[in-house]
C-alpha cells in the first residue's frame, strides 16, 4: 500500500443557487485523476449539497458489457472491484448504504454517486463506527449532505466516525462531523510489509513443534506477559492496541518460521494507482457508464 495520502475538503454550492455549476463534479473528478496518479489513500470530506438516498456507490460488474465495448484491462477493473467488496465483507462493513435522508435524491446526488463509482470511492457515512447502520442527517436534521468519502484502502485507517448533534455555536444549520485516522508511518508500513512480503504455511504435522518453540521462547513470552499486565483497557489508544497486535503477530510469525521453515515471499501488488488511465481509457469508461444507464 502506498504511504501517500490525498485529502480534499470540498464545498459545492446548492444546485438551485446562483453559484451552482453542472461542471463541479467533472472538475473534482479531473482533479482527482490528476493528483492521485500514484496514490491509493484518498479522502474527500465536507458539504457536497448532494442528497443521495440509498443509491449504491459500488459498481455492479456486468462482464458482458466489457465484451460488447471491447474494453481493455477489464480483468484488472473487475479484480479491483472484487477486492473492494471482499474487503467490506471481511471487515463487517455494510455493502448497502444507510441514510436517514432516504426519500429525496437530487441531481447533485446522482452526480456524486456516479463520481464515486468512476473513481472507486465509497461513503463512510452509515458504514463506520458510531454512524454504522444509521447515516445520520447532517443539515437541519432533515437531510444528509455532508460526507466522508474514502478510497477502499482508507477504511482500515478510520478509528472514529460520528455525526454529532447540532450545535448552533459551530454552524448555522450543519451538524459537526467527527472522524479520526490512525496513521503511523513506521509501524503501519512495517506491518504492511510484514503482511504483504512474507507468509508461513501452517503445518498440522508440526503443530507440537510450534508449541514447543513458543514455550521455549521465554523472552518473547515474558515480553507479552508484561505488555498485557500493563495494558489499561480503560484508556488504551488505537496506536497502543495496534502495537500490541503487531508484537503478538510477530512472535507467532517468528515461531512459525522456526518450526515450519523460513518464510516465503508473496508477490506485491503495484502501488501505482491506475497509471494506464489516460484520455483514451477515460473515453471508454464514459461509454461504459452510458451503456449501463440505457
Amino acid at each position: 500500500m502506498s504511504n501517500k495520502f490525498l485529502f480534499g475538503c470540498i464545498y459545492i454550492p446548492p444546485e438551485n443557487s446562483k453559484y451552482s455549476s453542472e461542471e463541479a463534479f467533472t472538475e473534482i473528478e479531473e482533479e482527482l485523476l490528476f493528483f492521485s496518479h500514484d496514490i491509493n489513500n484518498i479522502a474527500l470530506v465536507s458539504d457536497f449539497n448532494s442528497r443521495t438516498g440509498h443509491m449504491s456507490d459500488i459498481v455492479e460488474i456486468d462482464e458482458n458489457l466489457f465484451d460488447m465495448l471491447d474494453i481493455v484491462n477489464a480483468s484488472e477493473i473487475m479484480n479491483e472491484n472484487t477486492l473492494c467488496v471482499n474487503n467490506f465483507i471481511k471487515k463487517g462493513i455494510p455493502l448497502e448504504r444507510y441514510n436517514e435522508d432516504k426519500i429525496i435524491v437530487n441531481n447533485y446526488g446522482r452526480k456524486l454517486i456516479e463520481l464515486c463509482k468512476r473513481c472507486s470511492l465509497c461513503f463512510a457515512n452509515g458504514r463506520l463506527h458510531q454512524d454504522k447502520f444509521i447515516g445520520k442527517n447532517t443539515c437541519k436534521d432533515a437531510s444528509l449532505v455532508d460526507y466522508l468519502i474514502l478510497s477502499p484502502d482508507m477504511f482500515d485507517l478510520v478509528m472514529e466516525f460520528e455525526i454529532f448533534d447540532f450545535d448552533p455555536t459551530l454552524s448555522d444549520v450543519h451538524n459537526q462531523m467527527h472522524f479520526s485516522l490512525c496513521i503511523t508511518h513506521k509501524n503501519y508500513t512495517d506491518q504492511q510489509n510484514k503482511k504483504n512480503n512474507t507468509y508461513v504455511r501452517w503445518n498440522t504435522n508440526k503443530a507440537h513443534e510450534f508449541t514447543q518453540v513458543l514455550s521455549d521462547d521465554t523472552d518473547a513470552l515474558n515480553l507479552i506477559k508484561h505488555t498485557l499486565e500493563n495494558f489499561q483497557t480503560e484508556s488504551v489508544t488505537p496506536l497502543q492496541a495496534n502495537d500490541l497486535i503487531s508484537e503478538l503477530g510477530n512472535v507467532l510469525l517468528d515461531t512459525a518460521s522456526t518450526a515450519f521453515g523460513p518464510a516465503g515471499k508473496q508477490r506485491q501488488r503495484s502501488t501505482q494507482n491506475k497509471p494506464w488511465f489516460k484520455k483514451e481509457c477515460k473515453i471508454m469508461r464514459d461509454e461504459f457508464h452510458r451503456a449501463r444507464r440505457k
